[in-house]
């Protein structure tokens, strides 16, 4: 008996639909967004597989950047990651009223 169970993975086509059809959260940025599976929040990485629930909303100029520059990409551009998809959660949980 394996003690560590192979994560199980979080697919929604729906809640990334709802993701694309936002803006980028970057704030001051406008662009239409596309979902971004957050790697660097700590419970992503604990679970070793992408996680639908785990996106954020960024336009494809910073997702890019995101890509180009991991570790500094936060603390130029902006907010708390995770902050950011709890809201996502919350949004799509209320029916995308916001």
């Amino acid at each position: 008996m394996n003690p560590c169970p192979k994560p199980q993975k979080y697919k929604n086509n729906k809640y990334l639909e709802f993701m694309r059809g936002k803006t980028c959260q970057i704030p001051g940025c406008e662009q239409p967004a596309e979902p971004h599976h957050e790697n660097g929040l700590l419970f992503q990485r604990a679970m070793s597989s992408k996680n639908d629930y785990l996106t954020i909303r960024l336009c494809r100029w910073h997702h890019i950047k995101r890509e180009e520059n991991p570790e500094d990409f936060w603390d130029m551009y902006g907010p708390d990651p995770a902050r950011m998809v709890i809201q996502n959660l919350i949004d799509f949980i209320e029916g995308g009223r916001k």
